[in-house]
Parts: C-alpha cells; structure tokens; sequence
C-alpha cells in the first residue's frame, strides 16, 4: 500500500480599489487624510490533505530452477550399433577363380583318344568282315569338303569334282604330316549299296577316330549328289 499526498493552496481575494473623484474647481478643502484601518491579517489557507490509495499486485514469482530442470525432457543419446567385419569373411575369393584355371587344362583329350581307340578294337570281333586287303572294316560318317593343300604334301586344289581324295582322323594318323605311313594308301568305301576307292592325301582335325572326309567326286559317287550331307559308311584299307 503506498499513500499519496496532495496539498491545495487558497489564495486571498484581491483588495478593492477607490475609484479617483472628480475634480472641481473649488478650492481643495483640506484633506484630512483618513485613517487607515489595519485589517487583520487573512487567515491561512486550509490545507487540504488528498490520500488516495493504488492498489499494486505483488510480482508474480519467478519460476524456481528446480521446476524448470524437471519440465524439461532429458534425451540418451544411443550409439548405433556397427556391424561386425565378420560378414564379408565368407565370400569365396580365392576359390572361384579356381574352376576357371582348370578349365582351359587339355586333360580330358588323352582321354577321349584312348576311348576311341578302345571301342574300336572292341569293334573288330563285332564285325566279323574284313576286305581283299586283310584289314578290318570300320564304321564312322562321311562327308565331303573342298580339297586343296593336304597334309600329306600334295595341292589339289580345283580338283575337287576329278580325283578321289580321302583325309583320315588326326587320331587315326598321329602327329606325323608328309612323312605319315598311311599318305599313298588306298581305302575302299561302302554305302547306299555302292562301293568306291579313294587316296589318303590329307588329315581331318575335327573327324572322329573312324569318321572320313572326302572330295566330292567320291561322295557324289556314293550318293549321287552332294544333298545327302553327313551320312553313315563303312571302309577299310586295301
């Protein structure tokens, strides 16, 4: 509560004024100058003494540190957990280029040499036939191709429709080019009810161990065109 003081001040009323006489022309009558009353003295003023009050509110109270600390969220901060190395341990590395190296490794043609050569001395007995020259008969397919340079040293090329021309199997011939023992020999060829002979003057690399390729006058020979394409035969060495 706070008391305000106000004070008001009464002034005195103002002293009135003798309005002046008139002047005549009479002889001044001697003036006896009046007497002049003493007032009293104005009374002071009251004094007025305004209390007024003015309510003001007590300061709201400030909010304690306490309460602050407690409304406010405390966070954890959690780490993440890292995965282990261990996942990538697993991946075969040095085992996939594996395969790869012993693929190119040429281990399985000895193989299919000597297979070969095993069903054909089982074949012998099968057949039973052999030819003036004394040799067994053998059994593989026949085709034709364009002659020229043979391995056994000889060019025929574009002779392709006048001479008899043979290549035998690489497995059959061996390593052995010009100087090979089978260059020279004849063989007699039996299919489709015909017979004929031609001359071993090259080497098949892709015919299989009793398999031959020959010029097209022989297979025309034998089957009359060159539309049959790989058939079956059978041959042997005179």
């Amino acid at each position: 509560m706070v008391d305000a003081t106000t004070t008001v001040w009464v002034r005195p009323e103002a002293e009135p004024t003798t309005a002046p006489q008139p002047e005549t022309t009479q002889p001044a009558p001697k003036k006896v100058a009046p007497k002049k009353e003493k007032k009293p003295a104005p009374p002071p003023a009251p004094t007025t003494t305004l209390v007024t009050s003015v309510y003001t509110p007590p300061p709201a109270p400030e909010p304690t540190t306490e309460a602050e600390a407690a409304a406010e969220p405390t966070s954890q901060y959690v780490a993440p957990v890292e995965p282990t190395t261990q996942a990538p341990a697993p991946k075969p590395t040095t085992q996939a280029p594996k395969p790869v190296v012993k693929a190119p490794k040429k281990e399985p043609e000895p193989e299919t040499e000597v297979a070969p050569v095993q069903q054909e001395k089982a074949a012998k007995p099968a057949s039973g036939g052999s030819s003036s020259g004394g040799s067994d008969t053998k059994h593989g397919e026949f085709t034709y191709y364009d002659i020229g340079q043979g391995a056994c040293g000889e060019d025929d090329t574009g002779k392709d429709d006048s001479i008899n021309i043979v290549a035998l199997s690489h497995l059959l011939m061996g390593e052995l080019s010009n100087s090979n023992p089978m260059c020279g020999k004849t063989i007699t060829i039996k299919a489709n009810g015909k017979t004929c002979q031609a001359t071993v003057a090259d080497k098949c690399m892709g015919c299989a161990i009793n398999d031959i390729d020959v010029s097209r006058k022989v297979y025309e020979e034998i089957w009359g065109s060159l539309d049959s394409g790989r058939t079956e035969v059978e041959w042997w060495f005179n």
